[in-house]
């Protein structure tokens, strides 16, 4: 088999070292929304929150945050770690703070009892630091901001900086405190990724809490008559594309029965060799032995010019085990390799590094339909110099093929009856169905002829002009600009930093703001307050480039490349008469490095101004081509913005041959709305929608209106929130607050939505819901400006009960549109990406609060994703449990007499283990205050399934085999005389706060049915 060149197996995926930070320091691993909240990522940690840090004074929590005279609370819990006042080489003032951690396990902080801050009514815990590493390595120092509340769950959110020895950082990150928690204590954490000891200085720290203002009650609007329904019209047939063709495995012999399958060893010091000795199953396994950090192990296929070259997904799977213990993180990586790019794409998983222990691990890639493939690859690396013995088995290699684009297929029937699915083409849907009827996609990008303005500003922001200048949204920003004025003023007249003046008066600003508040005043000193804050950063990008060190916008994998670009462009366009041509020239040389950096990752470098170049500074290219990802949506607002700002046609092109087809033919396939890295990391598209936003406003191109995801997702999310009004499905990861409550990020993804849908029954329905949740309008003040969205729709009512998301799986249906109604989410779809869930099958119930639910929401990270923590079948094997794998699950619906039925077939959910679990169904039956759930599966011997069901409070057995939790009754039926087991999560996990899982199994592991019905009392 033809290997691929040396070239492409270029640098060691970064992932992990992030990974291991996110296991020391719970919570920290979040993809912010909205960038300007610091929130960090779960495939890295976000940097800066502004165009720079803040240092405070005057609401400063901590009494000496320079220093000067104590260590200002900060204590370290642990004897081998150490914090301590210092005057040898201080970062400012005549003191810092000295930092010396053991390792990744320990940590460092401060931290202030509640009941000493009257203030934390309040939606915002905010915290900065300056950090200097005394030693350079690969490891993070992490910054934390932290809540521990009266109930014993703890928040936090947390940005890393990289440790390179005398390197200045400025930090900081803000927490959002849910204003109906109780608090015991709010803190800084500091902590470090470094398996040996690390140090370093921290000086200016700032922590503030910023009350909530109480909002003016939103008047109850006059409710709209009903209209009579349009009878629905036959739709026009549609040609039905080619379906998908899926490879068979490309590895011929995956259980390495007779050879090695093409696996070999990129360096002469590593190996690997098959063995008859423990072989994981079968005969043999695959012996791998890697010796020096970031050596690779690889098994290549060449696909240039075949029938493999245009492919919609690449997956890989394996089994893998330790054989001897190592400190020495190990990665096994999908990868793939365009004919137009000098760059491979990685996706990677960690494995298990337990001896003994078999990880089950799956990697998968979203492939550009629109772009030959010349090389496919599965590559084995570690993030640490200790050697690594590993045995590898049931490998697999699969290949999605790209369809024919040409059509839509013909939705399922959702019911016997009823009127067909709003929203998209598909079959006809049950009664009161206001979902996707069935499956449609493949929209192929038509392109578009460019009739762009000669005169700047080149950049319209005409979609914020329609408020009234007497609106409160308006009052509200406009008073948030006018300080960020007079600071600035303030700072310019002495000769200090207008970034940490800024910052001491309106945390985490964006300029972006002044400049939407000068289009639509036409005042002078809001565009001079960008312009001076705008260049204080380039130069202070300009330092850290020409000192060889990577600049703020390429922290974290360059995710907040979006963030910092659109106040570049936005100021470099509105400002442009008012720059000096050293200005223009600096600042359109930093966009330009960036934006080529981000899309050729292998060659990126820095360097000092104005070209930007001079030292390599590569990096892994994460998400550069999945378009299902948050960070490909900051990659290209930096893009579509700059290309505005300059008018420079090679980007526009770039976008339109690159970058749009992909996206477009994406989302055609995500059908009823949503995201399928679920509800936590699916705010990020109210970053997708913005850029739809301004990207109309200034071109006339409504890329929003090529596929009906923008139009879905308002009644995903109206029917995504509970009946409360307060809080939405708990779906993948909840790293930013694990309980999911409603705040502005879900507030300014429907106003975005809305405002590109006018005059549409979702834009309606998306009023209704804007004026009636717990939000009622933007609590930070980094969010104001949206509330400026136009958003015209008279609110209507939402009707229809029950609601098919089925392009990202969830199906949603309620008893009726009170705030007292009962509530349910069930999942059962595409499974392919990392934020996302091993929740197949698994669902929510809700009446006044959390009946059933995943514990995922008590737990201190809001990252449990295995199976043990959501309300499924449990299949254990071998005493572990077999984990679902990246596949599309099935389903059906149908509503009759207020019976909802929903019919799922789950068994591609294990198809890794197919020879385990055969075969997987569920039927949920809902009505009213009852959920009957029955299951039956096949499994092989030596498999015991565990029904499982988790509640908040602790569950009580009755006398006559019920139980009952908090004001859930249940009533096992399936198997007779079933025994039950009560499990307190913090005894399974110490991730998790609270919780209970109720355990059913039967007298046989062989039986494999249940049937369990709960009441809402």
């Amino acid at each position: 088999m033809p290997k691929l060149p040396a070239s492409l197996r270029s640098g060691v995926y970064k992932g992990l070292f992030l990974l291991a930070f996110a296991i020391v320091c719970t919570g920290c691993t979040v993809p912010s929304a909205t960038p300007a909240t610091g929130q960090s990522s779960a495939d890295g940690a976000s940097s800066s929150l502004s165009l720079g840090g803040a240092k405070s004074t005057s609401t400063n929590l901590l009494s000496d945050p320079g220093f000067e005279t104590s260590v200002s609370g900060f204590s370290a819990p642990d004897r081998l770690d150490s914090v301590a006042r210092t005057t040898f080489r201080p970062i400012d003032g005549t003191a810092s703070l000295s930092v010396s951690l053991y390792n990744q396990l320990h940590h460092a902080g401060w931290s202030k009892a509640a009941s000493s801050l009257p203030q934390l009514n309040a939606n915002d815990f905010s915290v900065a630091g300056t950090v200097r590493p005394n030693s350079s390595s690969s490891a993070l120092i992490g910054f934390c901001a932290v809540a521990y509340t009266t109930s014993g769950a703890q928040l936090r959110n947390c940005v890393t900086v990289a440790s390179v020895a005398g390197k200045l950082t400025r930090l900081g990150t803000t927490l959002t405190l849910p204003a109906k928690q109780s608090y015991a204590r709010i803190g800084i954490e500091l902590g470090t990724t470094s398996s040996t000891a690390i140090s370093f200085v921290l000086d200016d720290v700032l922590a503030k809490v910023t009350p909530t203002p109480t909002p003016a009650p939103t008047p109850t609007p006059t409710p709209t008559p009903t209209p009579t329904p349009t009878p629905t019209p036959t739709p026009t047939p549609t040609p039905t594309p080619t379906p998908d063709s899926v490879t068979a495995s490309l590895i011929s012999d995956p259980g390495f029965e007779s050879g090695i399958s093409g696996f070999f060893a990129q360096n002469a010091s590593d190996s690997v060799s098959r063995s008859t000795t423990s072989p994981i199953s079968g005969l043999a396994s695959l012996h791998l032995n890697i010796n020096s950090w970031g050596n690779n192990i690889w098994w290549e296929e060449d696909v240039t010019n075949s029938a493999l070259s245009y492919a919609k997904k690449f997956v890989v799977a394996a089994k893998m085990r330790a054989n001897t213990v190592s400190s020495t993180p190990v990665n096994f990586c999908a990868a793939v390799h365009y004919a137009s790019s000098s760059d491979s794409v990685f996706q990677c998983v960690a494995a298990n590094t337990t001896p003994g222990a078999v990880s089950t691990l799956t990697a998968s890639i979203v492939v550009d339909p629109t772009q030959p493939l010349v090389g496919l690859a599965i590559r084995i690396t570690t993030v640490g110099s200790a050697p690594i013995d590993y045995s590898l088995d049931d490998v697999s290699a699969v290949l999605t093929l790209a369809p024919n684009l040409g059509g839509a297929t013909t939705g399922s029937s959702g019911s016997s009856s009823g009127s067909g699915a709003s929203g998209s083409t598909g079959g006809s849907g049950g009664t009161g169905s206001s979902g996707s009827g069935g499956t449609t996609g493949g929209t192929v990008y038509p392109g578009y002829t460019y009739n762009l303005p000669t005169t700047r500003p080149f950049i319209s922001l005409k979609h914020y002009e329609g408020a009234s200048h007497t609106s409160a949204a308006f009052n509200k920003l406009k008073t948030s600009v006018d300080n960020a004025v007079t600071a600035t003023n303030q700072a310019l007249a002495a000769h200090s930093s207008v970034i940490t003046a800024v910052d001491n008066v309106n945390y985490t600003y964006s300029v972006v703001d002044s400049i939407v508040m000068y289009d639509l005043t036409g005042t002078q000193a809001y565009l001079q307050q960008a312009i001076a804050m705008t260049d204080e950063f380039i130069n202070s990008e300009n330092a850290l480039a020409s000192a060889g060190s990577m600049p703020a916008i390429a922290g974290d994998s360059y995710y907040d490349a979006g963030f910092y670009m659109e106040q570049v462009a936005l100021t470099y366009d509105y400002g442009y008469s008012l720059l000096t041509a050293t200005q223009r020239a600096n600042w359109a040389g930093y966009a330009q490095r960036a934006l080529t950096n981000i899309w050729s990752p292998a060659s990126a470098q820095w360097g000092p101004a104005p070209s930007w170049t001079g030292k390599p500074l590569s990096w892994s290219g994460w998400a550069t081509n999945d378009p299902g990802d948050n960070y490909y949506y900051s990659f290209t607002k930096a893009t579509m913005l700059w290309a505005l700002a300059s008018q420079d046609a090679n980007w526009f092109n770039f976008l339109q041959s690159q970058k749009f087809p992909p996206l477009v033919s994406y989302f055609s396939f995500i059908n009823g709305g949503g995201s399928r890295e679920g509800t936590g990391y699916g705010t990020s598209h109210g970053n997708l929608f913005d850029n739809y936003n301004t990207w109309l406003s200034s071109t006339g191109e409504n890329l929003a209106a090529l596929t009906p995801h923008a139009r879905d997702s308002i009644d995903y999310w109206v029917h995504a929130t509970v009946p409360t009004l307060d809080k939405f499905a708990p779906l993948g990861d909840q790293a930013r607050v694990s309980e999911p409550v409603l705040f502005d990020y879900q507030r300014k993804l429907v106003e975005e939505a809305v405002s590109l849908n006018k005059g549409t029954a979702q834009a309606a329905r998306g009023a209704w819901w804007l004026s009636k949740i717990s939000v009622s309008s933007m609590t930070g003040s980094y969010d104001y400006r949206f509330d400026l969205l136009s958003t015209p729709d008279a609110p209507t009512a939402p009707t229809t009960l029950v609601y098919d998301a089925s392009g990202v799986g969830a199906f949603f249906a309620r008893s009726d549109w009170t705030t007292s109604a009962t509530w349910l989410e069930t999942q059962a779809g595409t499974y392919d990406q990392s934020h996302a869930h091993q929740d197949q099958g698994s669902f929510t119930f809700y009446h006044k609060t959390w009946l059933a639910v995943t514990s995922n929401i008590w737990s201190h990270s809001g990252l449990n994703q295995d199976v043990g923590s959501h309300n499924e079948i449990r299949f254990m094997q071998g005493g572990s449990a077999l984990p679902q794998n990246f596949s599309t699950s099935t389903k059906t619906f149908a509503t009759t007499g207020g019976v909802v039925t929903v019919n799922e077939d789950l068994s591609p959910a294990y198809s890794n283990n197919s020879s385990s679990v055969t075969k997987w169904t569920r039927a949920l039956t809902y009505q009213g205050t009852s959920l009957q759930i029955h299951d039956l599966c096949t499994i092989a011997s030596g498999v015991s399934p565990v029904w499982q069901l988790h509640v908040p409070v602790q569950p009580v057995i009755q006398a006559d085999g019920s139980i009952v939790a908090g004001t859930l009754k249940i009533t096992p039926v399936l198997p007779a005389n079933a025994t039950i087991k009560l499990v307190s999560m913090p005894t399974v996990n110490s991730d998790f706060n609270s919780g209970w899982r109720i355990e059913l199994t039967g007298a046989s592991p062989a039986s494999c049915e249940y049937q369990v019905n709960l009441l809402a009392q």
